[in-house]
């Protein structure tokens, strides 16, 4: 016997704590069996009834002996839970996201871990357009000006309750938020030790890249990441580079 809180949606895979038990002690068996049919309220879903599905499940199998077999699993559920794939962006973007802020910088010496595989990408209070799922974002540090990590875009737009901002009160100010999927985790963990200044990094495609633009607007510049904008679109090539970079690492 199995017993488990765990559902099969967001809260049970994602954002709960569940928990499960599995059992062969016949006595705690029979003991659940009977306190489940006490407390069952549905006309429909009696002990006769559950009985008789039991039979007819019984007698199909028997007559369709192959239908017991287990097939190959060629699948991984996860990457269907968190898909990080989108069939209508078959092009997706790429923005520079800062982590971070002036009250409260990601320093190197704070050596702060962002290696989760699975972070919420929060923006400011003005709803982020043209971020959807499939898109890329590279995180880079306010503060140590550094590349923290890169993701791919999972879920679709958020905002945070209530609660969420009694609890945490910078959310305030970054309501609005995305679930991303960490592409380098390993790198996330450690990336104060590498210290990928993104200025060097612009300086470095600059240079080896002279006439191809750094944002999709056709820019040459971060200079809206520095004057406090919570994302940048770049081009792909720009990002494909940043990539590289921390892949290296």
């Amino acid at each position: 016997m199995i017993i488990t809180s765990g559902n099969f949606t967001i809260n049970g895979l994602n954002n709960n704590h569940e928990w499960g038990l599995l059992t062969e002690d016949i006595d705690i068996v029979e003991s659940a069996i009977e306190e489940l049919f006490d407390g069952v309220g549905y006309p429909d879903i009696t002990q006769s009834q559950i009985e008789k599905a039991c039979a007819q499940s019984k007698h199909y199998s028997e007559i369709n002996p192959d239908w017991g077999k287990k097939p190959e699993i060629i699948s991984n559920i996860l990457e269907s839970v968190y898909s990080d794939k989108d069939a209508e962006n078959l092009n997706p973007q790429y923005f520079l996201k800062p982590i971070g802020h002036s009250e409260n910088p990601v320093t190197l010496e704070s050596q702060r871990d962002f290696s989760k595989l699975h972070q919420n990408l929060h923006f400011s209070k003005k709803k982020p357009k043209g971020v959807k799922k499939g898109d890329i974002v590279i995180t880079t540090a306010v503060g140590a000006g550094s590349l923290l990590s890169y993701f791919h875009v999972t879920g679709s737009l958020q905002h945070v309750s209530d609660a969420e901002i009694r609890n945490d009160s910078w959310t305030e100010r970054w309501p609005w938020y995305m679930e991303g999927r960490n592409k380098s985790p390993e790198f996330g963990k450690s990336w104060w030790q590498y210290d990928l200044k993104r200025q060097d990094l612009l300086k470095d495609f600059r240079e080896l890249y002279p006439d191809t633009c750094v944002t999709y607007a056709g820019g040459f510049t971060l200079g809206t990441i520095n004057r406090g904008n919570d994302k940048v679109r770049i081009t792909k090539e720009f990002g494909d580079f940043l990539i590289d970079k921390i892949k290296e690492c």
